[in-house]
């Protein structure tokens, strides 16, 4: 009989496979990001599937990035594609380091890879909340003279003893609970540590490659227009649940039919 996968070993060859089969096109528009953090942040979203779609059905999120369909379209990118998928996740990554190095003078690089890793998982609006609530926790400890350890270590500390369903807090998540938004802060520090067991982070030998194209690349195919209705829908803030119900069916139909045809 064969000796059950521990989950350790499933995740590495998760990544082995992602990086074998996609890692020149991630090398192509991955820019200032490490190899590494895009293989473990796709890999864990999509499961290398190009055609996943996400069970949310308001964000819809789809390919290989798990991009929101909403984003593919207003970039007028294929999110099905493989290597559209992969351009549209390299883009939001980089935007989103390029965001946190502003915000954070002085900032670390792994602070800035874990803040790139949090916007991605729980959004612009929450993670620049708090970043800033976390900042002040910080000032007030140091006051008191307990130093700074950093983001990665402060966030998650500040969220342990931090009430996040409180109206100041709540307000910026969204449609996600305190609970979901509390496991994605400890999760990204998870998938940070994994990125550095996969290979240099900022090692020596890490060297930033140019910044991908903010705009389509002529040869990506552009977003395909039988998902126009439904993206219309994802970017609609004042759609119905069956709206969204509806539009997210059109999607996983539209994406079983390119699997197919695959």
């Amino acid at each position: 009989m064969t000796a059950r996968k521990s989950a350790r070993e499933r995740r590495q060859e998760l990544f082995a496979s992602f990086g074998a089969r996609y890692g020149e096109l991630v090398d192509r528009y991955r820019g200032i990001v490490p190899r590494t953090l895009l293989v473990v942040q796709m890999a864990l979203e999509s499961r290398g599937d190009p055609f996943a779609v996400s069970k949310d059905p308001v964000l819809i999120e789809v390919g290989l990035s798990q991009a929101p369909l909403a984003r593919a379209w207003r970039m007028d990118v294929d999110p099905f594609d493989v290597e559209g998928g992969i351009w549209l996740g390299c883009v939001e990554a980089n935007a989103a380091a390029e965001r946190y190095r502003e915000f954070v003078p002085g900032i670390s690089a792994a602070d800035t890879w874990y803040l790139m890793l949090l916007s991605y998982s729980a959004g612009r609006k929450a993670v620049e909340h708090i970043l800033r609530t976390t900042q002040s926790w910080v000032e007030r400890r140091r006051a008191r003279g307990i130093t700074s350890s950093g983001l990665l270590a402060d966030i998650p500390a500040w969220a342990k003893v931090t009430d996040l369903a409180l109206p100041q807090h709540a307000r910026h998540w969204g449609r996600q609970s305190p609970e979901i938004i509390g496991v994605r802060i400890r999760r990204q520090v998870t998938r940070l540590s994994w990125a550095r067991a996969l290979g240099p982070i900022d090692g020596p030998d890490y060297i930033p490659e140019p910044p991908p194209p903010a705009t389509r690349p002529s040869a990506l195919p552009a977003f395909p227009t039988d998902l126009v209705p439904a993206a219309r829908i994802a970017a609609n803030p004042r759609a119905t649940s069956e709206q969204h119900a509806k539009a997210h069916a059109e999607v996983k139909g539209y994406a079983r039919r390119r699997r197919r045809g695959a």
